[in-house]
């Protein structure tokens, strides 16, 4: 079976409600679906909410946090923004994100963001601990193809983003053994969404770092049962923008315990600029 390819851009925008200050409308494309819609995508349309209720539009994303509540499913979406502050140094907003239309939604929020937007500052101080994996480029690598009995590979949302793994093993090998919970993998989306400057969308930064399962998987080794990373948490911070379409999902498991999962993921353009940086707790649900 085969999906439609899904477009950021189009899938996370809103709509103002003109009958109720604050709240916008979205609806979500069944192409990001896992199981549900994939939770790196109802935090995007947060993101995207929370955009068009800027005051000062020409202020970049900063950071965001989400908190996961319940999964969401494709269709219509409601969310709610509030002001938290703003003022000339930075605008600081919630979310909160219904499944449903205003007539039909859950009156519990299924996501509740907070995104942190402010300009650029002029600063002699610049400095980052964090050294690029020496990982071959995207281009000099073969595609692999999804064999057809690894179905967790042919859902929806698999077919809207490519990915290239450089290290760590593909899903679907079995001969190989257990090592360092660190996995790392070039990432596009299908439909590249750019801003009006040629640079990428921050928006698709959002939806890429939400992959530490990989990096479990790595420990785990070929024969682990498998199971879902559900996200309970992700906090993303944004440090650059950048003309690659290509980010690198550099992904690491720092703690492991008790049903639930630590850890980061740093997004890297191809030139090697670190672009954000996302820590994300996880639940582990054995699948089957």
């Amino acid at each position: 079976m085969s999906y439609q390819i899904g477009n950021l851009s189009e899938d996370t925008s809103v709509t103002a409600d003109p009958s109720r200050p604050g709240r916008y409308l979205a609806n979500m494309s069944t192409n990001w679906n896992i199981l549900y819609v994939f939770g790196g995508m109802t935090m995007a349309t947060a993101v995207s909410a929370a955009r068009a209720a800027l005051t000062q539009p020409d202020f970049e994303l900063l950071n965001v946090s989400a908190t996961f509540l319940s999964p969401v499913q494709a269709g219509p979406l409601t969310l709610d923004v509030k002001k938290l502050r703003v003022g000339k140094g930075s605008e600081q907003l919630s979310v909160d994100l219904h499944g449903g239309s205003p007539s039909t939604m859950k009156e519990d929020s299924s996501l509740h963001a907070v995104c942190t937007f402010a300009p650029k500052r002029k600063s002699d101080v610049q400095l980052s601990e964090l050294e690029f994996p020496d990982v071959p480029g995207p281009e000099t690598l073969e595609r692999k193809k999804t064999p057809p009995h690894f179905v967790l590979g042919r859902l929806p949302y698999h077919y809207s983003v490519e990915t290239r793994t450089v290290i760590g093993n593909l899903p679907w090998d079995t001969d190989w053994q257990p090592g360092p919970a660190h996995w790392a993998g070039w990432h596009r989306l299908r439909h590249t969404v750019r801003s009006a400057d040629g640079t990428l969308d921050p928006l698709v930064y959002v939806p890429a770092a939400d992959m530490i399962g990989p990096a479990l998987r790595q420990a785990q080794g070929p024969h682990a049962k498998l199971a879902m990373v559900i996200s309970l948490d992700i906090a993303l911070h944004v440090f650059a923008r950048t003309k690659s379409e290509w980010l690198l999902q550099d992904a690491h498991v720092s703690h492991c315990a008790d049903g639930y999962v630590s850890g980061t993921v740093n997004l890297w353009d191809e030139q090697g600029v670190l672009v954000a940086q996302a820590a994300q707790r996880a639940l582990l649900r054995p699948i089957g």
